[in-house]
């Protein structure tokens, strides 16, 4: 398995935001860039106003665990950032990976 590629700086997650397509689901947002590079990087976002440090982390886990799971079935080339959702504050992993799943079926970046 490739090492997992992170978003770093804020002028990529800017230009995700502004430029990238957007699909939404009950627990999260979905924002898609295609970055034409050969590899896939992913982002994470969780704001204050969803809770305190300890539940920012753990729902930043969650985002991380799940998107481990799903990271090889994925077509290379994109930018994707996660924004959570108020939703999000008290679910488990398996709910998290059912909504990962369907924002990448609504995405259209599986590799299948």
């Amino acid at each position: 398995m490739k090492r997992i590629v992170s978003l770093k700086s804020n002028k990529n997650f800017r230009r995700t935001y502004e430029k990238g397509s957007v699909f939404k689901s009950r627990l999260a947002i979905l924002y898609l860039f295609p970055n034409g590079l050969e590899e896939k990087r992913v982002g994470y976002s969780v704001t204050r106003k969803i809770g305190k440090a300890v539940i920012r982390n753990r729902i930043k886990r969650l985002f991380r665990e799940a998107y481990r799971i799903y990271y090889n079935d994925l077509k290379e080339g994109y930018d994707i950032v996660f924004v959570a959702r108020k939703a999000a504050v008290d679910i488990k992993l398996e709910d998290m990976k059912k909504c990962m799943g369907e924002l990448f079926r609504k995405s259209g970046i599986f590799k299948c």
